[in-house]
């Protein structure tokens, strides 16, 4: 009886708890954000979602107990590849939350179709040992990989490449602020050789009016 009530009051505690993380986390999915940052014709890379089905998933989890995943998961890393077909390799591969990019060549940076199952296991494993809930891997995106010049790469990161990216905050269609994305401590912790110099360009926008346009 004394463990039945305890275990009532537990479920009652977590639920608000739980339901207020299932509301932050749809808030900050993909599939909440992209439709709007695309309606306002914001410039985003050429991407295609696709969904985890419950028994693709539970066939990935087989690897995270030392099994071989089953058949059932097939048809979701086909249509993974079916994607990353059509835009090109290297392409950009993460779920609805995250993309496990501090484990960039292992992750989310897709160079090969037949790196598919190993790069989705190991994005779902970062998303479950970061959070007490884990993160959701319900939805995945596959984006276009831009064209870029990195100012560094992080080597402790399986060679993750640094490049300008700034964070533009808007609050009802107004910008807030601005703030370059790279703290100099993030990129040394990466393992990456910075001089001055490289990260003064880095961090630099030599054209303010057309970053805050871009956000406009």
């Amino acid at each position: 009886c004394v463990a039945h009530q305890a275990h009532a009051l537990d479920a009652a505690t977590f639920a608000p708890c739980h339901t207020r993380l299932s509301e932050m986390t749809d808030r900050t999915s993909m599939t909440y954000w992209l439709p709007k940052v695309e309606a306002a014709g914001l410039p985003v890379p050429r991407t295609i979602m696709v969904e985890l089905q419950e028994d693709a998933k539970r066939e990935v989890w087989h690897v995270f107990d030392g099994e071989k995943m089953g058949d059932a998961a097939q048809p979701f890393f086909d249509k993974i590849k079916a994607a990353a077909d059509s835009l090109g390799y290297p392409c950009f591969l993460r779920t609805s939350h995250t993309s496990a990019k501090h484990d960039w060549e292992n992750a989310c940076y897709l160079t090969d179709p037949k790196r598919i199952p190993k790069q989705v296991a190991t994005i779902i494993e970062y998303g479950e040992i970061s959070s007490v809930f884990g993160i959701p891997h319900d939805w995945w995106a596959v984006r276009e990989y831009l064209p870029v010049t990195p100012l560094a790469v992080c080597h402790a990161w399986s060679n993750m490449p640094v490049c300008r990216e700034f964070r533009v905050f808007v609050n009802d269609a107004t910008v807030q602020c601005w703030h370059p994305y790279w703290p100099l401590k993030a990129v040394e912790q990466g393992g990456a050789i910075c001089p001055d110099v490289a990260y003064v360009q880095l961090v630099e926008c030599k054209d303010e009016a057309g970053l805050l346009a871009l956000a406009s």
